[in-house]
């Protein structure tokens, strides 16, 4: 009926018409997979302008259409997997400052922990045991979140391979020991 309507208007309109990558499925034989065409159906004209005879020019666009069509699945899923690494990488920004936040102040209880056991090894008898244990299993466990959090570092922190420099390891103990020292007073 529709391609009927086609061949009637060029006739009627003297015009030649055109139809792009019009589907076409073969009911005759429902196994055959749908294909598309480019139709073009051009009037031959008598003398006195009317429509004596069409010339059907059909190309099979088939390829062009599925490729065109794979095309845009290939888009649609990598803009997809772009938009997941973009989400992820978010979410590292966000972990990687929730881990720094939370290494501080954790950082600070292993020092006093660690600082009062340390203390308690030279004054035995003043602490009562049984919170010497409990500050050996907080260490134990700020450990374990330590563990944690350079485990979660290693999925955002690129390794840098800059130029290494030589450095005074007694300076830099020094000056990390009087940290800790002012800490404990």
């Amino acid at each position: 009926m529709k391609n009927e309507k086609l061949f009637r208007k060029t006739v009627e309109t003297g015009e030649a018409t055109s139809v792009f990558a019009s589907p076409f499925d073969y009911i005759e034989n429902p196994d055959r997979d749908k294909t598309y065409w480019d139709w073009t159906i051009t009037p031959v004209k008598d003398f006195d302008g009317s429509v004596k005879e069409l010339i059907f020019i059909l190309v099979n666009v088939t390829d062009r259409i599925l490729t065109q069509d794979r095309i845009q699945e290939s888009e649609k899923k990598y803009r997809e997997m772009a938009e997941r690494a973009t989400r992820l990488a978010s979410i590292g920004a966000v972990a990687g400052g929730i881990t720094h936040e939370i290494n501080q102040p954790l950082n600070a209880i292993k020092v006093s922990a660690d600082g009062i056991i340390y203390w308690y090894q030279n004054h035995k008898g003043l602490v009562p045991e049984q919170f010497i244990s409990m500050l050996g299993k907080i260490s134990a466990s700020v450990n374990r979140i330590n563990e944690i959090i350079k485990h979660m570092r290693t999925f955002w922190v690129t390794q840098d391979h800059g130029v290494k420099e030589e450095f005074d390891l007694n300076n830099v103990t020094t000056k990390a020991l009087s940290l800790i020292m002012s800490q404990l007073s």
